[in-house]
Order: structure tokens, then sequence, then C-alpha cells
């Protein structure tokens, strides 16, 4: 374990010393080693006493909620209030307020936009200046929540978050209309992300299709006789080949576009009627229909 020595009422950023102890008795407690360490406190910085001959130095912030624990080589900060140093492994484990409060990290890229996510758990690799959070329940981003496979968010130098594999998206975060899967998705600041996810169409004779959307954009989005809204949307590609039925009997290929703020998507491009069995009997034809409801088939190609 060691001791912490904090200023009286720190203002803004502040320089940390680091004080070994061990190699004569009492160690920390030591009156000169506490005088010393006190006396920095005084000057404006922040001193951890430790001794060396123990593997772990533990220490904590009096201010809960508040993220007084930085990170400069990786650009975010912690409002987790207790860590624990491994010195052998070099390694920091961060711990969360166990009296229930909320506990985040914040990014600090000036590029990122104030990105942040709650997490219950951290750890920070001092070799190679890397996070790794757990128990995350989800990124905001834009008007999405983007949900990690297992709670697990790795940020590397730089602020960088590892491309998060198999997780998922909820289009928007309150109305959750779209909910797609299997997602590699590279989250890059408070508003954008890119990548892919899987979100299955179903059409009236309850076939499912996979549509893999990818190009996802948060910007504004005008709206027919009312205010611009900013929205989430997101392209996605039928070919021919995917065989994709957007009603029963009938086939679609073209482009489908997915707004987060509406439960249906717009189609645009060409239909082909199959009836009789044999596709050689029809041609395709155009189509395009904004938010359609794949439910209502009534004159679906009028």
């Amino acid at each position: 374990s060691g001791s912490l020595y904090v200023p009286a009422n720190p203002k803004g950023k502040i320089p940390v010393i680091l004080n070994p102890d061990g190699h004569f008795g009492d160690g920390r407690y030591r009156s000169d080693s506490q005088y010393r360490c006190a006396m920095l406190a005084r000057m404006g910085a922040m001193a951890i006493s430790y001794d060396l001959d123990k593997r772990f130095v533990e220490f904590g912030s009096e201010q809960k909620g508040i993220a007084s624990i930085e990170f400069p080589k990786a650009q975010y900060k912690t409002s987790m209030s207790r860590a624990t140093w491994d010195m052998k492994q070099q390694k920091v484990s961060l711990a969360a307020d166990g009296a229930g409060g909320k506990n985040y990290f914040y990014s600090q890229h000036p590029e990122q936009e104030g990105l942040y996510f709650s997490a219950a758990t951290g750890e920070y690799d001092l070799k190679v200046n890397s996070i790794l959070a757990g128990g995350v329940p989800y990124i905001p981003v834009g008007d999405v929540h983007i949900i990690p496979d297992s709670g697990k968010v790795a940020v590397a130098a730089g602020a960088t978050i590892t491309t998060l594999r198999n997780a998922r998206v909820l289009a928007d975060s309150l109305q959750q209309f779209h909910k797609l899967y299997a997602g590699n998705i590279n989250v890059l600041s408070r508003n954008a992300f890119s990548g892919t996810a899987v979100h299955d169409y179903q059409n009236a004779a309850s076939d499912s299709f996979k549509l893999q959307f990818a190009d996802f954009l948060y910007k504004e989005h005008q709206l027919k006789k009312k205010s611009n809204i900013n929205t989430t949307y997101a392209q996605a590609l039928v070919r021919e080949s995917d065989n994709f039925y957007i009603f029963p009997r009938i086939r679609y290929r073209g482009n489908v576009t997915m707004y987060s703020y509406r439960p249906h998507m717009d189609f645009d491009g060409d239909l082909k009627l199959n009836f009789t069995g044999n596709e050689a009997d029809s041609d395709w034809f155009p189509f395009k229909r904004d938010s359609l409801n794949p439910d209502n088939v009534r004159n679906p190609i009028m």
C-alpha cells in the first residue's frame, strides 16, 4: 500500500511525484518522508509515498465521481476513485466507486468531441500506455448506443479505441427501432463511428434476410414540413445474387437506407416478380419507396 498527499484545494492539472521508500526503518512512515511529501502537497503537487519492499501500491481519491486520475499518453481520464499499482507487472488496476456512483472514462483527445463511456473496472498498462475497461454497457455515439461484446473496451495510446468485434448497435438509443448485430465497429468520436453491422429484414411472409449496413453517418436530416433533426443513417447494398425477397414472391436488388429515428427503411433499386416460379417470365423494373413497411403488401409496386 502507499500514502497519498494532495493539495488542500487543487485547481486544474497538478504534477504527481512518486516517493519510493523502504531502504530504512519505518519505510514511508519515517518522519522525514512524511514531512517531505506534506511539503510537496503544500507546494501544489500530489505526492505518492510507497514502500519498495511491497509489490503493490494502493491509492485513491476522496472526491467521488470526479475524474481525477489521468493517463496523458492514452489521452484519457477516469472518475474511478480507487487504484492499485502492480510495480512488477507495471499495471494499474482501477475499481469503481463502491458507493454505487457512476464511473466514467473520458477522452481528452480534441478530435473526439467529448467521447465518454461508463465502466465497472479498468486496467492501465504502463508498458504500452493502453487502457482495458470492463463492464461497459454501451458507448454513446451520436444518437445510437454501441454495445461492446462482453462489455470490454480497449483504448490504445493516443485515445484510439480498438475495433469492437461482434458489437451491437441500437438505433436510436431511445426508440431502438433498429437492432444491428455482428458488428465490426470503429468508434471515432462522440458523433462518429465506422464499420459494418447486420440488420435482419423480415417480409410479410416472415422470411428473414440479412442486410449488412456500412457508411454510418450522424448528421442533420431535413424533414418535410418539420424542423430538421440530427440522426444516424447507414447504407446497405442488395445484390441480385442475394436472392432478397422484399415482398413474398417479389425479389429486390439495389440500395437500402436506414434512418435511426424511424422504424422503416428506404429502398431504391429494382423489383422482379416471381409469381409463376419461372423468373424468366419477368424482367427487372425500377422501384423506389421511402419508409417502406414490409407488412403492408397492398399494391407494393404502385
